[in-house]
């Protein structure tokens, strides 16, 4: 794993700004924007793996169909674990207040917050762990059963969650970065860091998915157009 190449081979397009600017206008259209984006994405990570070659490839306008029907499963891959998550998180949260209201003991709120901020943590590094196996299979499976393929699932994350856990600190790190960037930029910079921690994000995926295959992980088939 190379995770500094994951944002160094952005800065090797001389065009890279125009892709992020792209990116960003992409993200600002609800839904369907965030969908072609990860479409040409999982469309950089199917050459990626493909070619064995990394380079920033130039969002093509005339693709954006292709672009909306390849990121439909990885978006989709992402929402579903997620409305999950968030679903049983809100329960608990909301959960607790009315119970503390009805047995009118508010102390219980004060008391609930630092032990959610405990648990949650571990929660959300799991989450991510079952994520990234799933968007690789939709990305490059291409339908929501390759996604959530139980046994491609269990096997990366057997055999990957060290460079999983280390790409997610990565992640962090370099998100912090960019955030303060972003901020010396007037704040404008703060926006323009969404799509580049995408980039950097789907570039991680290639690595990872291509680390799980030298270690023997199972192929997913990419269909055929």
């Amino acid at each position: 794993m190379n995770y500094m190449r994951s944002v160094k081979y952005i800065l090797e397009n001389p065009k890279w700004w125009v892709v992020i600017l792209i990116g960003l206008l992409c993200i600002l259209v609800p839904i369907v924007g965030t969908i072609v984006f990860m479409g040409y994405l999982a469309t950089s990570l199917m050459q990626h793996h493909k070619t064995k070659k990394d380079p920033l490839i130039d969002f093509d306008f005339n693709l954006l169909g292709d672009y909306l029907k390849t990121g439909i499963w990885p978006f989709l891959a992402m929402l579903i674990p997620g409305l999950i998550y968030g679903l049983l998180f809100g329960l608990f949260f909301f959960g607790t207040i009315g119970l503390s209201i009805a047995t009118k003991k508010p102390e219980g709120i004060a008391l609930f917050a630092p032990f959610l901020s405990l648990i949650n943590f571990p929660i959300i590094i799991l989450l991510h762990f079952i994520l990234v196996p799933c968007v690789i299979g939709g990305a490059l499976g291409q339908s929501l059963k390759a996604a959530f393929a139980r046994d491609f699932i269990f096997d990366f994350i057997k055999k990957m969650w060290a460079e999983t856990l280390i790409s997610l600190l990565f992640l962090w790190a370099v998100s912090f970065a960019a955030a303060i960037a972003g901020l010396l930029l007037c704040c404008v910079g703060t926006y323009l860091s969404i799509p580049f921690m995408f980039m950097v994000q789907w570039h991680l995926y290639w690595q990872l998915y291509e680390e799980y295959l030298k270690k023997e992980g199972i192929a997913i088939v990419t269909p055929k157009k």
